[in-house]
């Protein structure tokens, strides 16, 4: 879909430069998505009017509107963000990855609203249709099949998904994917009772997430340590963890990653409750 000039007329057609200075602004934007949420929101508006403005091609249409649709997501705003996914695929573009970005975006939006089915079905069409040189495709689609079954309690299932993930990054050198996978096995492992493998996975990772800026993962190994000290009976150690761990909740409200942080709330309740002062926690 392009933009029309006035009266009708179709627009003449924007210079290479001016294609050139939106991609690099949706690359900065798509970057900016797990270490700046609000940055990656506002580069993401503003290449997508751009976009919009231009006449652009549909496929580079197509990308401006995924990559505004996904800070969306990433702060629950479900009905923006599938709008966004949706036109996108009105597009039709032939372009099979930026397809599979937008089911995987739409299905990640019904993940997170509770619709595991639809959910399942989305993630499951774009890994029909996803090309085998988009590994990138590959990933997040495998990595949000195995959250599906994380939900609907098949821990190990999902665990068998996440370790895919995490094995194709390793051979891709693609950190980012490497550590949400890696958080989602914690999750995993957590939830299969594998408190002291868990936190020897935790230790193995965390400095890689925080040296790579990647708040949303730190914060999710930083409750997952909580939570296993206080399930292998270690109080003391989780106390000294969760006051570790409550400036990371605060960073986390801050860039609206308000699933993550009400979590995080509520574990830092826990701990308050085990050592005897229920005073101290906190409702999300």
């Amino acid at each position: 879909m392009t933009s029309s000039g006035g009266g009708g007329g179709r627009a003449d057609p924007a210079p290479p430069e001016a294609h050139a200075a939106l991609l690099a602004q949706l690359v900065a934007a798509e970057a900016a998505l797990d270490t700046d949420p609000a940055r990656s929101q506002a580069l993401a508006a503003g290449a997508l009017a751009q976009a919009e403005a231009l006449d652009t091609d549909p496929a580079l249409l197509a990308r401006a509107l995924c990559t505004a649709a996904a800070p969306a997501l990433f702060q629950n705003r479900y009905t923006e963000a599938q709008a966004l996914y949706r036109r996108a695929l009105a597009l039709e573009v032939p372009d099979a990855s930026l397809v599979c970005r937008a089911l995987s975006g739409l299905g990640a939006c019904a993940l997170r609203q509770g619709d595991y089915a639809r959910a399942l079905e989305l993630f499951l069409e774009g890994l029909r249709r996803v090309s085998p040189a988009d590994t990138f495709g590959r990933l997040r689609l495998l990595n949000n099949v195995g959250l599906v079954h994380t939900e609907l309690g098949d821990h190990a299932l999902a665990l068998q998904a996440h370790e895919q993930v995490v094995a194709l990054a390793e051979e891709l050198g693609d950190d980012t994917h490497l550590l949400t996978g890696v958080s989602n096995i914690v999750m995993d492992r957590y939830a299969l009772g594998e408190y002291a493998r868990t936190l020897a996975l935790i230790a193995a990772q965390e400095e890689s997430a925080r040296q790579a800026g990647l708040r949303h993962h730190a914060l999710v190994f930083a409750t997952y340590r909580v939570l296993c000290l206080l399930h292998l009976g270690r109080l003391d150690d989780a106390q000294v963890a969760a006051h570790a761990l409550a400036p990371a909740v605060t960073q986390a409200e801050a860039a609206a990653d308000w699933d993550t942080a009400a979590h995080a709330l509520t574990v830092l309740g826990q701990v308050a409750l085990a050592a005897g002062h229920p005073g101290e926690a906190r409702a999300p």
